[in-house]
């Protein structure tokens, strides 16, 4: 760290600082009364009145005392006791040998030009060492920070620790080091049966937490273990970077409202209110990380919160009507909730060798993820709608922000193509603010929906946005055709099946374009594979604050024709329900309109000979109730068909259903709430680049809503080809069990 000299010596002798003289005397307020008088003098130095004074004096005991004498006259109830203010011997104490010392911290700030207090980073780390005493304490101490100096008063050897921290937030070579951080949960703890071996434990003080140090090698040789496991699930992407020195913060957590009691209401029938309160549920995470001055150390604060509504119980209360006698009629019958909340707490700095992977477990919690209204599990007994446990696990790593992160995944096969996942909102910046944003609509929305996306627009992006209406979807793609050219933000504000028409449009295009959403559909799975907002709101601000990251997508060849899937493709008794909803349903029953749908078709499956081959491999022929080709997560009202599927993993999730009995459906439908489904000995799941299907009686695919009929079919995947706009820091950019609504 730089520093420069401190002012010079006053003419008083020795190191203290001369502080400026205030001008005037100290003089009491009288709080709350007209405008002053001007001030008179007393003859002795002392004014009553006052001007503009920044402090009372005080009015009691010496106050009124010193009154009697000729000092400050006392204004004010003389009850209330004052704080005495005098003007100090005008320079700065430094009876602890404190010394001035000013640090050039714009090697660092400059890095952050987007950020608007940098310099924030560098206090909190001084603070963590230092601790907040220090500043406070008998020794008079200062710390100030601006974007290009930090300024600090204290003693030489407080002055040493600051350096210290200083030059770790400057080192030109810290710039290029990055922390990764992966959160994962595995179902059974017996994981730890073969980790052991290759971790060496640490010392970790938060109750019932464990943590391990391992060498990289280690750590690849377990990922590859979790890989091949069917209980591992993760919630933020495995590549997403968080430079050295920066503070992030990663949230999931949303309030989830409900009843928790009646409040008694006078002269308001029926006499009776609910009183409501929430609870926010979901995850958390603050990750401050910070390299030794040679790179051989890493440090971290990390604060991690889980908290999930296991259930809610509900109570039933018998409240008499007022004004009726008692017995004379039931009364009135009302529900107040208690709910079942688990938590865990994660609040610790952690210091490691910089070569190894800090692998943290919170124990056997909850997973994470708020279970919200109009998610098809609201409609379950209490008895069902327990979350399921998982032993959580946090593993950092610092490494070099030039080197791609490998996610856990399969065993390789054949000759498949291994990709890396990219690191998300690293070295992206969020999109000009000259940039236009064009928002198209659903040809077929609702009355209204143009003139309210249009005012959403106008609050969240100015002048900056355009909503452009179109007649159909033909006119549609020659208009975003036009914006490719021109430049811009092209968004779907709609559901699903306006983004599957705007992103054929933008994968036909001549010019390329990045992607927004404006979530105004039914479903909104795409929205919920990204973890991007449910309201529009809040969504339109990530168009204005958020950066262009690379997703995966589906290039489908039916026959002779091509598409391009976002989400999910679904065929078999899947394609049945599509065909029974209405658009009436949509709009009365919202997400569970598929629910509604789905439950005539439960009771009377048909199967579907189809004939399968994954990634060039032999041809399978099988009787199936239900394929899913996916490359999300979700499907129909929010349902989570492929919990394994990323957005960002270049692989395709294929997940095949095959007939069988009454039983089956049962175990099925039990084993899809609880989360573990695709280990049930009806499914087959596999990962490919390519998967071949052929319908010789002819099958339709429901591809991001949309219906796709063919006999031949080929899914491709088409790593990172395109570019949508995402919040820059999110607990989980990419895929993970919040929102499920």
């Amino acid at each position: 760290a730089q520093s420069v000299s401190p002012p010079a010596p006053f003419a008083g002798g020795g190191d203290a600082l001369q502080l400026e003289q205030p001008r005037g005397e100290i003089t009491p307020v009288r709080y709350g009364e007209p405008e002053p008088t001007p001030p008179t003098n007393n003859g002795g130095g002392a004014y009553s009145g006052a001007s503009v004074p920044s402090r009372p004096a005080a009015t009691s005991g010496q106050g009124r005392a010193a009154a009697t004498d000729g000092g400050l006259t006392p204004v004010g109830s003389p009850s209330v006791s004052r704080a005495q203010v005098s003007k100090g011997s005008g320079r700065l104490p430094n009876d602890a040998g404190q010394v001035w010392r000013e640090y050039d911290i714009r090697p660092y700030t400059q890095r952050l030009a987007a950020d608007a207090k940098p310099q924030q980073r560098v206090v909190d780390w001084v603070l963590r060492e230092t601790g907040y005493e220090a500043w406070h304490g008998e020794t008079v101490g200062i710390l100030n920070a601006t974007r290009e100096t930090l300024t600090v008063y204290h003693t030489p050897a407080m002055q040493a620790i600051v350096t210290d921290i200083v030059d770790r937030f400057v080192n030109s070579k810290a710039a290029e080091q990055a922390f990764s951080m992966r959160i994962v949960t595995v179902r059974n703890p017996d994981w730890r049966v073969r980790a052991l071996g290759l971790m060496t434990p640490i010392s970790v003080q938060s109750p019932g937490l464990q943590g391990w140090v391992m060498p990289k090698e280690n750590y690849a040789l377990l990922s590859a273990e979790l890989g091949r496991r069917g209980d591992v699930r993760e919630y933020n992407a495995a590549g997403q970077l968080v430079p050295n020195g920066q503070s992030v913060h990663f949230s999931t957590m949303r309030p989830r409202g409900y009843v928790k009691g009646i409040v008694p209401t006078q002269n308001v029938w029926p006499g009776y209110q609910p009183e409501t309160a929430q609870i926010d549920e979901g995850a958390s995470l603050e990750f401050s990380p910070l390299l030794s001055l040679n790179l051989e150390s890493a440090e971290a604060v990390i604060k991690l919160r889980l908290n999930q509504i296991e259930k809610m119980r509900r109570v039933s209360l018998d409240l008499p009507t007022p004004g009726v006698n008692t017995g004379a009629t039931p009364g009135q019958r009302l529900q107040v909730e208690v709910p079942q909340v688990t938590s865990a707490d994660l609040h610790e700095r952690f210091r490691w060798p910089a070569n190894q992977v800090l692998v943290l477990s919170l124990g056997m919690v909850a997973t994470p993820g708020p279970e919200t209204g109009g998610a098809f599990s609201e409609m379950l007994p209490d008895m069902m709608k327990s979350p399921p446990r998982a032993d959580a696990l946090l593993f950092v790593e610092a490494r070099s922000s030039a080197i791609p992160t490998a996610a856990p995944s399969a065993a390789p096969t054949g000759d498949r193509i291994q990709t890396a996942v990219r690191p998300l909102g690293m070295d992206a910046s969020p999109i000009s603010k000259s940039t236009p944003i064009r928002l198209f609509l659903n040809p077929n929305a609702r009355d209204g929906a143009v003139d309210r996306l249009r005012d959403a627009a106008r609050r969240a992006l100015g002048d900056q946005a355009e909503v452009i209406e179109t007649t159909s979807s033909d006119d549609t793609t020659h208009e975003i055709h036009r914006v490719c050219d021109e430049g811009g933000v092209v968004v779907a504000a709609g559901g699903d099946g306006t983004v599957h028409g705007v992103i054929n449009a933008l994968m036909t295009a001549a010019s390329p374009a990045v992607l927004g959403l404006a979530p105004m559909g039914t479903s909104n799975n795409f929205c919920r594979d990204l973890g991007l907002p449910l309201e529009v709101d809040e969504a339109l601000a990530v168009l204005r604050d958020g950066v262009p990251t690379p997703v995966d997508l589906i290039r489908i060849t039916i026959d002779d024709r091509v598409r391009y899937c976002a989400t999910v493709a679904t065929a078999g008794n899947a394609d049945r329900v599509i065909d029974a909803l209405e658009d009436q349903d949509k709009q009365s029953w919202g997400a569970w309109c598929y629910l509604r749908a789905a439950l005539p078709v439960m009771t009377d499956l048909q199967s579907y000979e189809v004939e399968v081959a994954v990634d060039g491999g032999p041809v399978e022929m099988l009787p199936l109730w239900n394929l899913i080709v996916a490359n999300g997560r979700y499907a129909g009202g929010g349902l989570d068909v492929a919990s394994r599927a990323r957005l960002d993993d270049g692989l395709l999730d294929l997940v095949l259903i095959s007939e069988g009995e009454g039983i089956d459906l049962a175990s099925l439908a039990s084993g899809f709430l609880l989360g573990d489904y695709l280990e049930h000995e009806r499914v087959t799941f596999r990962q490919a680049q390519r998967i071949d299907i052929r319908a010789p009686g002819g099958l339709c695919f429901i591809a991001d809503g949309e219906p796709l009929e063919g006999q031949a079919f080929r899914f491709e995947a088409l790593p990172g080809a395109l570019q949508v706009l995402v919040p820059r820091y999110s607990f989980r950019p990419i895929n993970d069990d919040a929102d499920r609504r």
